[in-house]
C-alpha cells in the first residue's frame, strides 16, 4: 500500500484550483486570449522554474508554497493547448512521487 504526502497532495489541489484563480491575469496575447490556447516550450526541471515559465506564457500568477515545490520536478510541457491542460501536465511528474507506507 502506498499513500501521498501531504506537500503532495497540496500541489494537486492547487494545481486543480489555478484555473479558477481570480485577478490572476495579466495582459496575455490576442490570439491565446481569443482561442484559450497557448504555446508551450517547457522543459521538465524545477517545479518552481517551470510554473515561472507557466505564468510567463500565459500572465496567470502561480503563488506555491516553497515547502510544497521544494525537490520536485516538473513533467515537460510542449504543444498549444490551454492554461488547464498545461498545468496538468506540468505538474504530472511532481505528483507522481509516492512513498510506501512502513517503508524506511
Amino acid at each position: 500500500m502506498f499513500r501521498s504526502s501531504n506537500a503532495l497532495l497540496r500541489v494537486s489541489a492547487w494545481a486543480i484550483a489555478l484555473a479558477t484563480v481570480s485577478g490572476g491575469v495579466a495582459a496575455a496575447p490576442a490570439q491565446a486570449a481569443a482561442t484559450g490556447q497557448y504555446s508551450f516550450a517547457i522543459p521538465a526541471q524545477d517545479l518552481g522554474h517551470a510554473l515561472q515559465e507557466f505564468s510567463r506564457v500565459t500572465g496567470l500568477q502561480v503563488a506555491a508554497a516553497p515547502e510544497a515545490v521544494r525537490g520536485r520536478r516538473s513533467a515537460a510541457v510542449s504543444g498549444r493547448m490551454s492554461a488547464q491542460q498545461a498545468l496538468a501536465r506540468l505538474v504530472r511528474g511532481a505528483m507522481s512521487r509516492r512513498s510506501f507506507a512502513g517503508a524506511p
